[in-house]
């Protein structure tokens, strides 16, 4: 059987609810040693998006 099935049980489900918060809060994780990633979405510009009027 699955680990998490035979151990169920809620602070198990707390532990893994907090443990993921403070991954996320702390940006953790969000890509992959060596992985190339995107910078920052900065919202559209008028070269990238010709028909905006901002």
């Amino acid at each position: 059987m699955v680990w998490y099935v035979d151990n169920i049980s809620l602070s198990l489900d707390l532990k893994i609810l907090w443990m993921t918060l403070v991954k996320v809060f702390k940006r953790e994780g969000l890509s992959a040693q060596g992985q190339a990633t995107v910078e920052a979405f900065k919202g559209p510009n008028a070269q990238t998006y010709p028909n905006n009027k901002n």
